[in-house]
This record gives C-alpha cells, structure tokens and sequence, in this order.
C-alpha cells in the first residue's frame, strides 16, 4: 500500500531540540504559532511552570527535528536555501535574503511519504504521541492476534469435523458389513448332489432268466 504524502507541520513527532551548555537536553513539541509561521522559539520564550530560578535553563534550537529521526530535518534545513533561491528566480524575486523562519517553513511544508507520520494533537508533546502510537500498536498487535488464533481455530475446526464424518462413513461401512457377515452365516446350508449317470440295478429289478424244463 502505497503511503500518503503528508507534511511535517501535521506531525506529531515535530520537534525542536533542548540545548543545555552545548549538550542535548531533549525535546520540546512545536506550538500551533510555530508551525504556521516557521518561527521557533528559543527555550527562554517558552513559559515554564514551577521552575526553580536557579537551575539552568536549556534553550531550544530555533529549527525543526523529528522526534523518532524518521527524517533529517537537520540534512534538509542545510538544504532548503538553495531550494528557496531557485523558486525566488524561478519567479523573478531577487530578494537573496533567507531568514531561519523562511527555511523552517520550507523544511516543514514539504510533502513527504513517511510512515512514521501521525497526526499532531495539540496538548501532547512528542513522547505522549510516541505512547500514543505505541499504544495503538500494542492494540493492533493483539487484535491481529486474535484474529489469527481465531482462523487458526476455525481451520482445526473443520478439519476436525472432516475427519469425524470419516470416521463416522467407515464406522457404518463396518456395522453393514458385520451384519452381512451375521446374515449369511445364519442362513440355512443347502447341498446339492450330484445326479448319477446310470443307475445301479437292484435284485427286484434284474432280469429273471426263465428256468430250463428237465
């Protein structure tokens, strides 16, 4: 199946990257504002609750990164000032000047064909839409199982019930051929001899010789 082309600025998993004395430091998610206008904030416009004033405070790279690194975003913001000045010739604005914003909304309005795409939730950062997808993952996983094991059942099953009617047609072929057995060495025994080919003469039917006179 052939995936949609969808757009980072729809994702989820838009990200920008915490920084905190030039170490990775997580991820935040980007806000609506952002993703409309290409403008990210640093961390110290982010507001933060509950902060304690003397804990250093990371700052945010102001450029789009994808949280599950499905795509370089960082590979594509190197390469969306060439892009953007071949559209400006292309359409005879010789303005040379690009802005981060301008690059930022280049890189996440890029139709792409990714399949770790999922639909952006306002309220949820990247890790909760992580849980999220992986969550329906798990449910999918369980309902293709539950499937499987359910045509795998249904197989036995029939196989089950083909094998019980065989049993049964050699079960009937055996009582019929018990019973034919019975029948015949029941019936009565019948001998048939055979007829002579001549008769045996008897005193009451030899020929009497006439007796001769003195």
């Amino acid at each position: 199946m052939q995936i949609p082309e969808r757009r980072c600025k729809d994702c989820g998993f838009l990200s920008q990257r915490l920084m905190l004395g030039g170490i990775p430091h997580g991820f935040i998610g980007v806000e609506e504002d952002a993703r409309r206008t290409g403008k990210f904030p640093t961390r110290s416009e982010v507001v933060i609750l509950d902060e304690n004033p003397s804990t250093p405070v990371p700052n945010a790279q102001p450029a789009p990164i994808c949280f599950v690194r499905a795509i370089d975003l960082g590979l594509d913001s190197q390469n969306a000032p060439g892009d953007i000045k071949a559209y400006r010739i292309a359409v005879g604005d010789q303005n040379t000047e690009i802005t981060q914003d301008e690059i930022n909304r280049h890189v996440i309005n890029c139709g792409r064909r990714c399949a770790s795409f999922v639909q952006w939730n306002p309220g949820l950062t990247p890790k909760e839409h992580l849980k999220m997808v992986n969550l329906q993952e798990e449910r999918q996983w369980r309902e293709d199982r539950l499937r499987e094991d359910k045509e795998w059942r249904d197989k036995v099953d029939k196989r089950d019930a083909w094998y019980r009617r065989i049993e049964l047609v050699i079960l009937a072929l055996t009582l019929i051929a018990v019973i034919l057995v019975s029948q015949f060495q029941n019936s009565p025994t019948i001998i048939v001899q055979p007829s002579g080919a001549f008769m045996q003469s008897t005193p009451d039917t030899q020929d009497v010789q006439p007796e001769a006179t003195p």
